[in-house]
């Protein structure tokens, strides 16, 4: 196994005793199997919990489609969805590369995690260049396109050349 692989019911459920008992979450989910930084956002405000090692979020700057899509179905009974976002590796493969929490589907909550999450991919620039990113592909949930667009608008106008598309099967699953 990957050192960036995890198991996303495991962190939903660990997560989930993390906010039911009202404790530190334990290092073990902080952190990569060689012990590399992974908890990458808590935010109690929105109800939002993300995970990423630097690996993978280095592959999201190198990439140049994004795919966000959440379930509710693994979510544990303390959060609304697992989120997860996914970039292209260059040989064309789709990796899951950052994963979130969260407690409730709307606009802020969505902009709380995008927003860490664009910050988090920018810290490569000085390395890499800037983020090779230039389209979002996502479910239909309007909460998140929002979200994006809004950011793209005011805080984050370096990446409104971004085009932000719909799912074909997430459309289909909609008729």
């Amino acid at each position: 196994m990957y050192h960036w692989m995890i198991q996303p019911l495991a962190i939903t459920n660990a997560a989930s005793r993390y906010r039911e008992l009202d404790t530190l979450l334990p290092q073990k989910y902080k952190t990569t199997i060689c012990g590399k930084a992974f908890l990458m956002h808590d935010n109690p405000e929105t109800g939002t919990v993300a995970f990423a090692s630097d690996g993978t979020l280095c592959l999201l700057h190198q990439s140049s489609t994004w795919k966000l899509d959440g379930t509710f179905k693994s979510a544990s009974r303390s959060f609304q969805q697992a989120y997860s976002i996914h970039g292209e590796h260059h040989k064309g493969e789709t990796i899951p590369a950052a994963h979130a929490l969260m407690k409730q589907k709307k606009t802020k909550a969505y902009k709380d995690l995008f927003a860490v999450l664009f910050l988090s991919v920018e810290q490569f620039n000085d390395e890499l260049g800037l983020p090779k990113v230039k389209r979002i592909l996502l479910d239909f949930e309007w909460s998140a396109i929002k979200a994006l667009r809004q950011l793209f608008a005011k805080d984050f106008k370096r990446f409104n050349h971004i085009i932000i598309s719909g799912c074909r099967f997430h459309y289909s699953q909609g008729r």
